[in-house]
């Protein structure tokens, strides 16, 4: 397998003002970017991002992973929120294209 990358654009719906923290779970390279704050860089393994402000609604979302022939690729997304403050999966109805 040769070494490429993926990228992945969409938006991430906040439910409710306040501090969200991000982190991921990966067996390749990953960045991540949650409106125009890179918050995870050039990462693999488990990281955890620095707690961010949202407001409620729709955020910019980018995802880029180089994969180096780690096959099967797993990417985990995961968040505590204002009123989940314990980290949980990226719930999939939070995560849109549009």
């Amino acid at each position: 397998w040769l070494p490429c990358t993926m990228d992945w654009e969409g938006f991430v719906l906040a439910d409710s003002d306040g501090i969200y923290t991000f982190s991921a779970d990966s067996n390749c390279t990953l960045w991540l970017t949650v409106g125009n704050k890179s918050i995870i860089v050039d990462a693999v393994g488990s990281k955890s991002a620095a707690p961010i402000h949202l407001t409620k609604g729709k955020h910019a979302l980018k995802m880029k992973a180089k994969l180096a022939g780690n096959y099967p690729v797993f990417i985990r997304m995961m968040w505590s929120t204002p009123t989940k403050p314990q980290p949980e999966v990226v719930p999939f109805d939070h995560l849109t294209l549009n």
